[in-house]
């Protein structure tokens, strides 16, 4: 019988291990330590509202070692994807590119039956095209469709549509308050993903580490469902069962590290995805609706129109913050106050082979976790860190919130004056 075939890269590897890392696989669950920089799990991080960095490292416990699709580079460099396989139970690595293009002597007989970590290094902008090709540019790839490959330099899922009542003051005498949703318009929160740019970057599985999961209890990261009572839209609420956007396809940087030689053990490999976290990622989903009131109580906002010495005497604000009930305050400071408090829970974690794109609360405790993505039928290759933070919005308020006419006058947020530069103290 002829003898079975793997990668060069693959081989090359499995013999440059210690021999006990051949013999056993760690527990599921147990062969990744995530490390997320910066942060510990019973502290809250307080950041900006955008541009702070969310840095994973994925650190291997035992591995068989490191595999290719093609050579000749043994250990992937960008863009050529890799594989840290934990197990191979029939000792054929069916992810070479003989076994995907069908040209090994004889195919692996489990199929592909290997535990792995996928990744490629590259780095990700949104907006950006990637230029380079897949694996060796000097050989086509498989066909996407082959099992355990991704298609590289596509486009991730659209962002999603919120409902924005944003009427602009009608014209003529009297003034009379517009029909609430009359002139309705569609607002998309959440950071650029770059449209229809080939870039990796936007919601879903990274291309570039398609096992990684990024949850985000606030924001974009869940699904959202209009909320309409009596036939009236009276904002957003979240789908249920809950549902969560994997938010993975997001990371910028991607990198391998082939052993970080930790005294006094061997060290290990580790796969980072780095995130240049950008505004609204994390941010609560708020619609609010601003008004400046004059002396009678009209809004000015459409006083103005017919009335051009309309003299702000008063200001009033309405939210709804990530889909919770409907609160108003005095004063445009309140509603800012109540978005900054807001703390967002993070649950990462990476499985093998690829991540889904969305999640579903399975078991109906309302949270979406790793648990939900074991009953997905996923192999957990870690546990699932938890990173909680707070974010300072510092936008200007027409840019903290949805527009949304809760009070059925019309929306004209109020400007926010430009002014100098300082030195501020560090919020503690």
């Amino acid at each position: 019988m002829a003898r079975r075939q793997v990668s060069m890269a693959a081989a090359l590897l499995l013999t440059a291990l210690p021999a006990a890392a051949q013999e056993t696989a760690p527990p599921q669950g147990e062969m990744v330590s995530i490390e997320v920089v910066g942060t510990k799990p019973s502290v809250v991080s307080l950041q900006t509202g955008g541009s702070w960095p969310l840095t994973i490292r994925l650190l291997a416990n035992w591995p068989l070692g490191i595999a290719t699709v093609s050579i000749p580079e043994p250990y992937p460099e960008s863009p050529q994807r890799g594989f840290i396989v934990f197990a191979d139970p029939d000792d054929c690595f069916s992810f070479s590119l003989e076994q995907l293009q069908g040209s090994a002597v004889e195919p692996c007989p489990g199929g592909h039956d290997e535990t792995y970590l996928e990744f490629a290094p590259d780095m990700n902008l949104a907006g950006l095209e990637k230029s380079s090709g897949y694996d060796d540019p000097e050989n086509p790839p498989p066909s996407p469709s082959v099992v355990g490959l991704n298609p590289l330099k596509l486009p991730l899922g659209d962002p999603q549509p919120f409902p924005a009542w944003n009427a602009p003051p009608p014209p003529g005498p009297g003034c009379p308050p517009p029909n609430p949703g009359a002139n309705d318009e569609v607002a998309y929160p959440g950071p650029s993903t770059g449209g229809d740019a080939k870039d990796n970057v936007g919601y879903g599985a990274s291309p570039n580490i398609p096992g990684l999961v990024v949850l985000s209890d606030t924001g974009v990261g869940n699904v959202w469902v209009n909320d309409v009572v009596g036939g009236a839209l009276e904002g957003v609420k979240l789908a249920s069962p809950r549902r969560a956007r994997n938010l993975a396809g997001f990371a910028n940087l991607i990198g391998l590290t082939l052993n970080d030689r930790k005294s006094p053990t061997q060290g290990r490999a580790s796969v980072t995805a780095a995130f240049h976290v950008g505004r609204d990622l994390f941010k609560p989903v708020a619609l609010v609706d601003w008004d400046q009131l004059d002396a009678s109580g009209i809004a000015c906002e459409y006083d103005a129109v017919c009335n051009p010495l309309c003299d702000i005497v008063d200001d009033r604000v309405a939210w709804r913050l990530e889909g919770g009930p409907l609160t108003f305050g005095s004063d445009t400071w309140s509603f800012r106050d109540a978005l900054n408090a807001h703390i967002t829970t993070l649950r990462i974690f990476v499985v093998s082979g690829t991540a889904p794109d969305e999640l579903v609360d399975q078991n109906g405790d309302g949270i979406v976790s790793i648990r939900d993505a074991q009953a997905m039928g996923l192999t957990p290759l870690s546990r699932e860190s938890i990173v909680r933070v707070q974010s300072l919005h510092q936008e200007v308020e027409p840019g903290l919130g949805i527009p949304f006419d809760f009070f059925g006058d019309g929306i004209d947020p109020p400007p926010a004056p430009a002014g100098g530069g300082s030195i501020n103290g560090i919020p503690r």
